[in-house]
């Protein structure tokens, strides 16, 4: 998986990921989170990942920096935004995740 570092510390090397799938944060527990502990990474840098298997949360292990200052403005983005979720819409207005209409019966169900 890949991701934008939205927090950082220093001190510790952990660090919250917005992942690219648009799910859940992502949390680098510490140095043992990173391929190379020391890596010097900061918010906004684009990192990949693989997701602890088993974890409560998305945990990340094998961290990697794929490119430094990638999206440095995301943290104060998100940060900014209103709070819950926000409903998207279509083209012609309709809600993305409308219910859909029932199928038809393409065949007769043995009574």
């Amino acid at each position: 998986m890949r991701g934008v570092i939205i927090w950082h510390c220093k001190t510790t090397e952990r660090a919250v990921v917005w992942c690219d799938d648009s799910g859940e944060l992502a949390y680098a527990g510490g140095e043992q989170s990173w391929a190379n502990p020391g890596t010097r990474v900061a918010i906004g840098d684009y990192v990949a990942f693989e997701l602890q298997p088993f974890s409560a949360a998305r945990s990340c292990k094998n961290m990697r920096l794929i490119e430094h200052g990638m999206a440095p403005e995301l943290a104060g983005i998100l940060k900014n935004m209103k709070t819950g979720p926000v409903a998207a819409t279509a083209r012609n207005d309709a809600p993305v995740h409308a219910p859909r209409p029932a199928a038809r019966q393409l065949y007769a169900v043995p009574a």
